[in-house]
């Protein structure tokens, strides 16, 4: 089983959310692969081979977004069960509550 099939411990969630850098890290690791794919960029060699390789300032960038949104993370809401089920689009997350 690869690395990011498991699910997240949510112990190690909770600890990323108070500032722990062990945990933060434990998350980008878990989601490294992912991240892999996403910054994914079509090159072509020198003999003329198509390609891809990982644009690493891409992926910096993204787990960087990725550290800022830990502290937003709504654990409260999800041992509640409250945590907003339907898939908002952009514009509704403009003006949604999350009473719906």
């Amino acid at each position: 089983m690869r690395y990011c099939e498991k699910e997240l411990p949510f112990a190690v969630l909770q600890k990323a959310v108070e500032g722990d850098p062990e945990a933060i890290a434990h998350i980008l690791k878990h989601y490294d692969g992912y991240l892999n794919s996403l910054s994914k960029r079509p090159i072509q060699t020198a003999n003329g081979v198509d390609g891809f390789t990982i644009d690493e300032d891409w992926k910096a960038q993204l787990q960087e977004k990725i550290i800022r949104a830990i502290p937003r993370f709504r654990l409260d809401d999800i041992l509640k069960g409250t945590y907003p089920k339907k898939r908002y689009t952009r514009k509704d997350r403009r003006t949604a509550t999350y009473d719906d």
